[in-house]
């Protein structure tokens, strides 16, 4: 399953009033979704997710609510290599993220940068640039990479093998310099992340 970096970045801001027997049920399935997760069960997360989604709509919960059970759901859905529709709700997610915390904040990176990783990790070049396009000012602007080094480092790695992929090689040379640079700045290693698989059994 799919964490590390994005899990530094918290959830998004509380809004709304909620029906409380929905917000119980989704409480139950979002939880169950995770232990699923956890598991290495992944079918049974997609499930529970789903179910998720579906009160905190029908229940009129917060967008943080709907917008966290969509994010899981959408990396399930990425891990089960169903790529076009992990997409779709994590661009979801992200559009929630941004009417709640406002386009560009600081907690809007998590969303447009873990649909730039999946795009990068199944080969989608052309679409990771164009994300990370989005994510890595964000990153800059609130110094995310200088709080997390070793982890940025690898994003930018990423990022310049995406830019040299799509015939952009002077500005892949200056994400590996930026990538060289951070991982200079890091005292120590940080957990990395699962990949996104291009293909599953």
């Amino acid at each position: 399953m799919k964490g590390g970096l994005w899990a530094l970045v918290a959830g998004f801001a509380l809004t709304a009033c909620a029906n409380p027997i929905n917000e119980r049920t989704y409480e139950r399935y979002m939880a169950a979704g995770d232990q699923a997760a956890t598991r290495g069960d992944l079918s049974l997360a997609k499930i529970n997710y789903s179910r998720a989604v579906t009160n905190a709509s029908v229940g009129h919960l917060s967008p943080q609510q709907k917008g966290n059970g969509l994010f899981k759901y959408a990396r399930i859905l990425g891990n089960l290599c169903e790529h076009e529709e992990a997409e779709k709700w994590f661009l979801e997610a992200h559009k929630l993220n941004e009417d709640v915390n406002g386009r560009g904040s600081e907690r809007t990176y998590v969303t447009v940068a873990e649909v730039a990783q999946l795009n990068y990790d199944i080969g989608h070049y052309a679409k990771a640039v164009t994300y990370f396009d989005q994510a890595l000012p964000i990153a800059e602007k609130y110094h995310m990479d200088a709080r997390n080094p070793a982890s940025f480092a690898d994003v930018y790695t990423d990022y310049a093998d995406a830019l040299k992929q799509t015939g952009s090689s002077e500005k892949a040379a200056e994400a590996l310099k930026k990538a060289a640079a951070l991982r200079a700045q890091a005292s120590k290693p940080e957990p990395g992340y699962t990949r996104y698989p291009k293909s599953c059994r």
